[in-house]
């Protein structure tokens, strides 16, 4: 208990890593382009536009179209690099919400805190795309902002489970539709995601209390008639016409058992979640009051191989690859807590049934613990964090956006016209930002500098061998 407090602050000031390192983040790609559309046309017709013409992500479309960047460079950089800050402690709310909404089962309102710590703590040092998941403004706002908010839905479905009073029903009631909508209207993996969690809530209520209350049918209709919202976009048709490997179903079949099992079995082995289960193993067994878990073990399982297979077999439908890793990040993001869930169903279903003995003395976990620490310390995320930092390579980088938004702003002055940038320094291993294109006529430089008001300028960088 006297280690809690010092733990805790462990937490926190590896946080404040992350964070430093946001300061050093420039924008990219689909941040340049939404932002500069914004000056020239009213975010209603801009909306419009994305839904029959791209996709039918109203929630996230409007944050994008709305992002920093429309402030103007110098202010909105400033803001940019203050929302990692922001997405850290989202997500440490959103647990500590869950965690005090678990009291019913056994979890002591004391630990919220802590455990929120923790968890915050290994999502970041294992996110498989940090950049995209943490510093990347379009997309966090359509991955990493919704998976806030499904933690916590997923805290308001267990207060609808055990609140019994009428008045508290109708609020959480309303607070999972608004929380729903949202989630379900920022990207098509999370969408399906609630509506798994959705049929999960209604099987569980329907095994237990047989018939179904009028809110939750309604707010299932609800639910519903936002997924077709989504799937009906005109804009679904135009982005999948971008990309003609979709849609072969053997082939996403297959790739998604891969890509899944390469996943889960990379994530179970890695050193933070090996020891993390060690840790929450000998914690379990040392408890007097641990929460039961009310399904089977391999239930458990099943349900983190369909979750995280969701996150890898919609964007092989839609484009025939994997791509980038955002989705990836959602599958990390819902396969840390079940992980959980499934060590405490094995330790109360398989290993105390079986008599399995477990080091439970404070001195045998003292060893895994500051394994635990020291690989969150340098190893994952963590480690490559400090490296960037250390060893300057972030603001490197920094230094070499910098004088390119400089270069075309006085070529603006000047009338120049042609401009060719030696490529940014690649030794970041954290922050990375997607490079300029050889091409001036590529819609990332097309879009930099029709941001930066000198459409004139054709931008592009010189190529890897010279």
């Amino acid at each position: 208990m006297r280690a809690r407090p010092l733990i805790d602050l462990l937490m926190i000031l590896g946080f404040a890593r992350f964070v430093v390192l946001g300061v050093y983040m420039h924008p990219y790609a689909d941040d340049w382009s939404y932002a500069y559309t914004a000056f020239d046309l009213p975010l209603l017709e801009r909306l419009f536009q994305e839904y029959v013409g791209w996709n039918g992500r109203v929630a996230s479309n409007l944050l994008v179209l709305r992002g920093p960047l429309v402030l103007g460079l110098d202010d909105g950089l400033v803001l940019y690099r203050c929302l990692p800050a922001v997405w850290i402690v989202g997500m440490v709310t959103a647990w500590v919400a869950l965690f005090r909404a678990l009291q019913p089962l056994g979890v002591q309102r004391q630990w919220g805190l802590p455990a929120a710590l923790g968890f915050t703590t290994l999502w970041l040092n294992t996110l498989p795309d940090l950049t995209e998941g943490l510093y990347w403004y379009t997309g966090t706002v359509t991955y990493t902002l919704p998976q806030i908010l499904l933690v916590h839905l997923a805290a308001v479905s267990i207060r609808l489970r055990y609140d019994t009073h009428a008045q508290g029903q109708a609020r959480w009631y309303l607070l999972a539709a608004l929380l729903g909508v949202w989630i379900m209207w920022s990207n098509e993996v999370h969408l399906a995601l609630v509506l798994m969690g959705t049929v999960a809530f209604v099987i569980d209520h329907k095994r237990k209390c047989r018939d179904i209350p009028v809110p939750l049918s309604i707010l299932m209709l609800l639910y519903i008639s936002a997924a077709m919202i989504t799937f009906l976009a005109p804009g679904n048709a135009a982005r999948a016409a971008q990309f003609t490997a979709g849609g072969d179903v053997l082939f996403t079949l297959w790739m998604t058992v891969l890509q899944t099992g390469r996943f889960l079995l990379s994530w179970v082995l890695s050193p933070a979640i090996t020891l993390a289960t060690i840790v929450v193993l000998a914690l379990l067994r040392r408890s007097e009051r641990a929460p039961m878990v009310p399904w089977r073990w391999y239930t458990v399982a099943f349900v983190i191989f369909l979750a995280v297979a969701m996150c890898m077999v919609l964007p092989y439908w839609a484009t025939g690859m994997l791509g980038q890793h955002r989705t990836v990040n959602v599958g990390w993001s819902v396969f840390l807590p079940l992980w959980v869930i499934l060590v405490m169903a094995i330790e109360q279903q398989v290993l105390r049934p079986g008599r399995y003995r477990l080091p439970t003395s404070r001195r045998a976990i003292i060893a895994p613990v500051i394994g635990l620490v020291l690989a969150l310390l340098v190893g994952g995320n963590d480690g490559r964090v400090a490296s960037d930092l250390l060893m300057g390579a972030a603001a490197a980088n920094d230094r070499a956006w910098t004088m390119r938004y400089r270069a075309i702003e006085d070529a603006h002055v000047q009338r120049v016209t042609d401009i060719r940038f030696d490529r940014q320094p690649g030794t970041a291993v954290a922050l990375k930002v997607l490079e300029l294109n050889t091409d001036p006529e590529h819609w990332t430089n097309r879009s930099l500098v029709r941001y930066l008001k000198a459409d004139e300028i054709r931008v592009s960088i010189l190529p890897a061998t010279q």
